[in-house]
Order: structure tokens, then sequence, then C-alpha cells
């Protein structure tokens, strides 16, 4: 567990500042590079490695390769009551520390504009703790039953985390759609006795909310859900 969290933690502030800045403008052109790197993926079928980190590039590619127009809107995908009951069924238990875990988390960061998520394997919302303000700003598409793959919502942390099992950032113009470059969201994975991947916590909020330590909490909050998974005596559904 602890190399872990030291692996969400080698990634300093002072180089995550660094690449957030360069990923604002192209220097050379003087023209936002959200426009660019879209226009070079239409162009080319990549985004080049001036732009953004490779696990964002990486996203990106992915999305494009599935159909997604980089200059379209996203698709907002909500699955029916029936189908989100059987989901929580099915994550009961996870569920039930990650709850613990999400108010935990948000107290931790109340009155900042953020949105506590949980989603399953698949990446669809099971649960959220939200501040009222961002409920009032997005009304609609974090709520439970969303759907947030890669392929339905572009490039987000919470989509990112359900390929590559990995812990991920997106922030402001790094996410694949317009319409989402306006937040920035943190996500970790959650795994099970098996190792296989059981549940993600996301942090999102508006890009100028954002804070530096928040990926740590997040990741912490896993860990802390991972432990109590492994204590407890009750069996895990298979993902």
């Amino acid at each position: 567990m602890g190399s872990r969290l030291s692996g969400w933690l080698a990634t300093t502030f002072f180089e995550r500042q660094i690449r957030l800045n360069v990923a604002g403008f192209c220097v050379a052109e003087k023209r936002p590079m959200r426009e660019n790197a879209r226009t070079c993926l239409t162009r080319e079928g990549i985004v080049p490695a001036r732009f953004f980190s490779p696990e964002i590039r990486a996203s990106w590619k992915r999305c494009f390769d599935t159909g997604l127009d980089p200059f379209g809107d996203p698709t907002q995908i909500q699955i029916s009551v029936s189908q989100l009951n059987r989901r929580r069924e099915k994550s009961d238990l996870v569920r039930r520390f990650a709850k613990m875990e999400m108010e935990n988390l948000h107290r931790q960061i109340a009155g900042s504009n953020f949105i506590i998520i949980f989603a399953d394997s698949d990446g669809v919302i099971l649960d959220r703790v939200v501040d009222r303000s961002m409920a009032t700003d997005n009304p609609g598409r974090t709520i439970p039953g969303f759907m947030w793959q890669e392929e339905i919502n572009g490039t987000n942390a919470l989509g990112m985390v359900a390929v590559t099992r990995r812990p991920a950032i997106v922030h402001g113009e790094e996410h694949y759609f317009r319409d989402h470059a306006n937040l920035t969201c943190a996500a970790a994975p959650i795994f099970g006795k098996n190792g296989k991947l059981v549940g993600i916590v996301d942090a999102t909020s508006d890009c100028p909310s954002r804070q530096r330590h928040t990926l740590a909490l997040v990741g912490m909050s896993c860990i802390t859900i991972e432990n109590g998974l492994f204590r407890s005596p009750q069996r895990q559904p298979h993902p």
C-alpha cells in the first residue's frame, strides 16, 4: 500500500503547475492550446507531445479512436433506477466503506466547491457527496446513474482510472470535450482482495477551487477503503 501512495505523491505540485501552464497556451502560436490540440488530433490522429502529458495524450487518442468528435459535445447517459440498484447491490461491501470515506474526505475539503464521487469499476456513478454550489452548477451530469467512461464523456479522471487502473488528474483544457474545461478532477482506484478494480473515488471541482493536495487525499481514502475490505470477513462479489 505504501508504494502505491508514494507513487501518487511522486509528481510534485511544482512539476504539475508547469504542465498546467504549458497546457494553457501554445507559445509559438499564441492561441489556446486546446484548439490546436484538437486540430492536430483530427488532422493527424494523434496529439503531439508538445501539448499534454503522455497519459492525457493517450486518453485523447483512445477517445478519438472510438469515434468521439473533439469539437463536439459529450453524450449524457444515465442508467435506469433498477440498473443502478443492481450495480449498488453488486458493490454493496465496497460501497459501505466508500460512503464513510467520502464523508471524511468531504469534511477535509468542505466549502471548496467539490463533489466527491464513488463509481463502480465501469465508471458508473453510484454515490456522491456534494457542496451546494457545485450541485447547482452541475445539476445532472454527476448524479448517481450517470456513466463517465472515456468512450462517452471523453478524457476525465474517473474514466481514465476505469481504463488504466491508475490514479489520474485532469485539469481544465486537458478534458477532451470543451464542455468540461471548467472542471478539475482527481480520481484513484480501489482494489479488492483479489487485486481487481472494485471501485473509483473521484473529487471534482471547478478549476479555480482546485487544491494541490486533492489527489493525495483521494489516494489515502482509497487505501483506507482497501484496508477495510481486506479486514472484512464478508466476501466481495466479482466485478
